[in-house]
C-alpha cells in the first residue's frame, strides 16, 4: 500500500471518465427587405446526457460515483436589425 501523500507510480490518464457527445446547431434567416436577422441556435440539440466525471475523493462515501451531469439543451432566438 502506497503511503499517504506520497507520489505512486500510476500512469497518467489511466482512470477515464464518461464520452462527452454534443451537437450544435445554429439557423440564420435573412429578411432582405426589413434589414432584419432572425437567428435560432440551440446548444445540445439532442438533449443527450453528458455525465460529470466521477468523485475521486478516496474515503468518501460517494467514492467512484457520478453525482451530476452536463448542462441540458439551451434553445437562444435572436432578432437582430442592421442600419
Amino acid at each position: 500500500m502506497q503511503p499517504i501523500n506520497t507520489p505512486g507510480n500510476a500512469q497518467r490518464n489511466v482512470a477515464l471518465g464518461p464520452k462527452l457527445f454534443n451537437v450544435n446547431v445554429s439557423l440564420v434567416k435573412r429578411f432582405a427587405l426589413t434589414e432584419a436577422q432572425r437567428s435560432f441556435e440551440a446548444f445540445n440539440a439532442f438533449n443527450t446526457v453528458n455525465s460529470s466525471n466521477p468523485n475521486t475523493t478516496v474515503g468518501s462515501s460517494t467514492f467512484g460515483s457520478i453525482t451530476s451531469a452536463g448542462d441540458a439543451r439551451q434553445v437562444k432566438i435572436a432578432i437582430r436589425y442592421r442600419f
